[in-house]
């Protein structure tokens, strides 16, 4: 499968292609949301894996909104939207931050791993699973796509 992962975090990035790769997928990695429309107006793509919080980014932000920038910002909601909008099928919004700890974190329990439809995509939010790699906590992409896989 063709996959679009996107998360800012470097060794979360890393992991998730070593290891989906090893597992034969192809995965293009991003670590902005700025560079998703590019992209995906490029090439298409099967699954998207999206972390939810990345610093927000100057985009169309004016005077005001650009005092946020670089603040996490959960842009994994309207990054799933949008990618269901642009015929990616299978997506999971997955973050690794502690429910305690932001409030778009805390909202995942209420979804509790459920599937929605949007525009025909099968859409899951979820808290992600871990793995120890070496010293680092890593989220354990291969185990997201298996859950939203059914």
């Amino acid at each position: 499968m063709r996959i679009l992962l996107i998360d800012d975090s470097r060794k979360h990035r890393e992991s998730g292609v070593t290891d989906l790769g090893m597992l034969g997928h192809e995965v293009v990695a991003l670590k902005n949301y700025a560079e998703v429309a590019h992209v995906v107006a490029e090439q298409q793509f099967d699954v998207a894996l999206i972390d939810l919080l990345m610093p927000s980014e100057p985009m169309t932000l004016g005077e005001e909104g650009l005092t946020h920038l670089g603040e996490p910002f959960a842009v994994g909601y309207p990054l799933a939207v949008y990618l269901a909008k642009k015929g990616i099928r299978l997506i999971a919004v997955a973050t690794d931050t502690n429910h305690h700890n932001h409030p778009a974190s805390a909202f995942m329990d209420w979804l509790n791993d459920e599937s929605v439809d949007v525009n025909g995509s099968s859409v899951t939010f979820m808290h992600s699973p871990m793995k120890q790699v070496g010293e680092k906590q890593v989220k354990d992409w291969p185990n997201v796509l298996k859950r939203i896989m059914g």
